[in-house]
């Protein structure tokens, strides 16, 4: 069963995070991003197309400094493709595999656990189904990892400056708020309301910051709930150390790993919400400064100063993906799965089992 569910996990790890990214550039009025093509002529040029087009630890921008969103969201999504998601996840599986067959070497003197079973028959197919499972839970992990530090790193990207959006996402999110103030919507300013002037433009719109935020809750909520899905495993490997079940034995180095592993996620989950609370932070705090210049400045906008203001108690209010309340969190339920698990195998045990 609990092979069956990392098999699930993979395909909606890798298939529909593809697929969502897809129907985001659609609701963002923006192209489909596509990976770039990766050279192989030689050592050198992989490991220069590894720093810029596949490593996420490596992706940089310069920090306060305007930035236009298209390009952005094509470098997040041209790494979000099949290849360097393939190439980043195959690395780190190997080193993690590495690093677990050390552990368990170190702690367990290369010895496999004892299971019970019921004859040859049953021993060989929980011995093949064991080793699948021992070798598909890092890839599991490495995966649900690899999605969520992906979207931390474009989140912390998007906190680095003011985002300069394309007109035509502008005038989708313009019009969606009615077509009378539009035009009022889409008017040209600069990213400093003190260098605002009569007849002055500039890259930004006042609904620059209300976006990020929208972009933000909209990626997050899909790709936080994807650390449920190695808790689920690690539940179902804990109610199989019941009497009432498998009776597994559990190792040292089983233990190490399978905690590695899950603190590993909490800590992303944990970098997710923190980074998603700061893109909050700093857009309240632009968002409240335009509100100051739109009321200081003529009838148009003053107009729009009780619709600004909407906008920015639904950026307050937000509880989508990463700016959910704590208690709603896909992180607390994931941790609740392995601890109702292992509470439910020791009541069992206890009802029925004890002697």
């Amino acid at each position: 069963l609990a092979l069956m569910v990392i098999l699930c996990a993979l395909d909606v790890a890798w298939a529909d995070t593809l697929q969502r990214l897809q129907i985001d550039s659609h609701w963002l009025c923006l192209r489909r991003p596509k990976p770039h093509p990766i050279a192989r002529t030689g050592l050198r040029s992989m490991l220069m197309a590894w720093s810029r087009q596949i490593s996420i630890l490596t992706w940089q921008r310069r920090p306060n400094v305007s930035h236009h969103f298209v390009r952005l969201w094509l470098q997040y999504g041209a790494r979000g493709g099949i290849r360097p998601r393939v190439a980043r996840t195959l690395v780190w599986y190997g080193v993690t595999l590495l690093a677990v067959g050390l552990l368990f070497a170190g702690l367990s003197d290369g010895q496999m656990p004892e299971v019970p079973v019921r004859g040859d028959e049953h021993r060989q197919l929980v011995r093949a189904t064991l080793y699948a499972l021992v070798l598909l839970l890092p890839l599991l992990v490495v995966a649900v990892a690899d999605a969520t530090l992906l979207a931390v790193r474009f989140i912390g990207h998007l906190n680095a400056g003011r985002t300069v959006y394309p007109r035509r996402t502008l005038r989708h999110f313009a019009e969606g708020m009615g077509t009378e103030q539009a035009n009022e919507w889409l008017q040209c300013l600069a990213e400093d309301p003190a260098e605002r002037k009569p007849g002055s433009v500039g890259p930004h719109s006042l609904l620059d910051d209300w976006i990020d935020v929208q972009v933000v809750a909209k990626r997050t909520e899909y790709v936080s709930k994807l650390v449920i899905w190695p808790f689920v495993v690690v539940a179902l490997l804990i109610v199989a150390r019941s009497r009432l079940f498998d009776n597994w034995a559990l190792t040292p180095a089983i233990a190490i790993s399978i905690a590695v592993y899950l603190g590993w996620l909490i800590i992303l989950a944990v970098m997710l919400k923190l980074a998603a609370e700061q893109t909050r932070r700093r857009v309240l705090a632009s968002m409240n400064e335009d509100l100051r210049w739109l009321a200081g400045g003529p009838a148009k906008s003053v107009a729009l100063v009780e619709p600004f203001k909407r906008l920015i108690s639904s950026v307050e209010n937000n509880q989508t993906g990463a700016f959910a309340p704590m208690f709603d969190q896909p992180l607390l339920k994931a941790l609740l799965v392995p601890l109702g698990g292992a509470g439910g195998a020791q009541l069992i045990d206890y009802l029925l089992l004890a002697r």
